[in-house]
C-alpha cells in the first residue's frame, strides 16, 4: 500500500530542468546551417543537423565549431549564432547571438541547439541508472509495499473486526468510520500499483531512448554524424526525468505509521473492549440458564449480573460488561 501523499511528494519534487541531474555546464550542441539575411524565428525543420565535438568562443561573437561530415571526416567553421534552443538547461552558459560582418565574405550561421549531457557517461540528459537495475528495484520496491500493504490491510481487518464487537452497544455507532478508513487504504493501495505502473512504463521509455541514442552512427571518438530531422526530434525529446523512474517508498513507511497511529487513536478503545468482549462473557451462565427456561433474560437479571461483574472491576472491563448488557437489552 503507498499513498497519495507518495505520488503529490514525487510531483512536487520533479524538476522541469535537468541542471539538478547533469554537470554544471556540460551541453550537446547541435546545430544547422541557416541564412544568415534571414534570422529564423523556429526551429528550422527538415534540414540536417551536426553534433558539434568542439565549439568554444571566437571574435565578433562569432563560435569556433568542428564537427564531423556524412564522410567521418572533420570540418570546422567560424560560426554565428541566429537562433538557440536550449532544452531544459536554466544554470549554463547561453550563446550569445551575433551578425556577421559586412566586409565578411561567406560568413556561417547557424541555428543551434543545446541540451543536457552527462560527460561520464558520455551521453545525452542523465539517469538514475541503467533501465535493468531501475527495473530490478522497482520490482522489489513494489512487492515490499504490496507485502507490507497486505499485512497492514489484514491488520486493519482483524482489528475492525474486534472493533466491531467492541462498539456494538456504544452509544455512536462507529461503523460508517471504520468502513470509510477501509476503503481509504483500498483506494489508496490501488493508487500505489498505478504508479508502480507508471515507472515502469516511464523505465520501458528510458531504456528504449538510449536504445535510440546507442545505435545512432558515430565515429570513433563518439560524435555523431550528421542527424536527420526526425533523430533530432527524438534525440532533444530526451528521456523521463530520473525522479520519474525511481520509487521512493520514506514518505509510504511515514503515512503507513500515520494511518496506524490514527486508527489506533480512533478504535482503539473499541478494539480493546471487543478483545475482551470476544473473550469474557460475564452474561453466559445467565444466558443459558434461561435458554433452559425458554425465556430471554430479564432486566433485573442483567442488572443484577453487571452489578455483579463492576465490583472491584477495571473501567475496560466494566464499560465492555455495559456494552453486553446494552445489547442484550435491545434483543429482549
Amino acid at each position: 500500500m503507498t499513498t497519495l501523499a507518495i505520488l503529490l511528494c514525487s510531483c512536487a519534487s520533479s524538476s522541469k530542468y535537468w541542471d539538478d541531474f547533469v554537470s554544471s555546464g556540460e551541453t550537446m550542441k547541435l546545430f544547422t546551417f541557416v541564412d544568415c539575411a534571414n534570422k529564423p524565428d523556429e526551429w528550422p525543420a527538415h534540414q540536417t543537423y551536426y553534433h558539434a565535438g568542439y565549439f568554444s568562443e571566437g571574435w565578433g561573437g562569432s563560435y569556433y565549431a568542428q564537427w564531423v561530415n556524412a564522410n567521418k571526416k572533420e570540418e570546422s567553421a567560424q560560426l554565428f549564432v541566429s537562433w538557440r534552443w536550449d532544452v531544459g538547461l536554466r544554470n549554463y552558459d547561453k550563446l550569445r547571438f551575433a551578425e556577421p560582418p559586412k566586409w565578411m565574405k561567406n560568413p556561417r550561421c547557424a541555428a543551434v541547439i543545446q541540451s543536457p549531457w552527462s560527460s561520464d557517461k558520455k551521453q545525452p540528459f542523465a539517469s538514475a541508472g541503467t533501465p535493468e537495475q531501475l527495473a530490478f528495484e522497482a520490482t522489489v520496491a513494489a512487492r515490499c509495499a504490496g507485502v507490507i500493504g497486505f499485512i497492514v490491510a489484514v491488520a486493519f481487518l482483524v482489528s475492525w473486526a474486534y472493533a466491531s464487537a467492541g462498539y456494538v452497544g456504544a452509544p455512536i455507532d462507529r461503523n460508517p468510520l471504520a468502513t470509510l478508513f477501509l476503503l481509504f487504504a483500498f483506494v489508496v493501495s490501488a493508487l500505489a500499483w498505478f504508479s508502480c505502473a507508471s515507472v515502469s512504463d516511464k523505465i520501458e521509455r528510458l531504456r528504449a531512448y538510449y536504445e535510440f541514442f546507442d545505435n545512432l552512427p558515430k565515429d570513433i571518438w563518439g560524435h555523431l554524424l550528421p542527424l536527420s530531422w526526425w533523430q533530432v526530434q527524438r534525440l532533444v525529446g530526451g528521456p523521463p526525468l530520473p525522479t520519474e523512474t525511481t520509487v521512493s517508498f520514506g514518505p509510504f513507511y511515514a503515512t503507513v505509521a500515520v494511518a496506524a497511529l490514527s486508527w489506533a487513536l480512533l478504535f482503539g478503545r473499541d478494539i480493546l473492549i471487543g478483545m475482551h468482549c470476544a473473550h469474557h462473557d460475564p452474561f453466559k451462565t445467565l444466558r443459558t440458564s434461561a435458554k433452559r427456561q425458554g425465556r430471554p433474560p430479564t432486566p433485573e437479571e442483567i442488572t443484577a449480573v453487571l452489578a455483579q461483574t463492576s465490583l472491584g472491576a477495571s473501567t475496560l472491563h466494566i464499560e465492555a460488561a455495559s456494552r453486553r448488557a446494552r445489547v442484550l437489552t435491545w434483543e429482549q
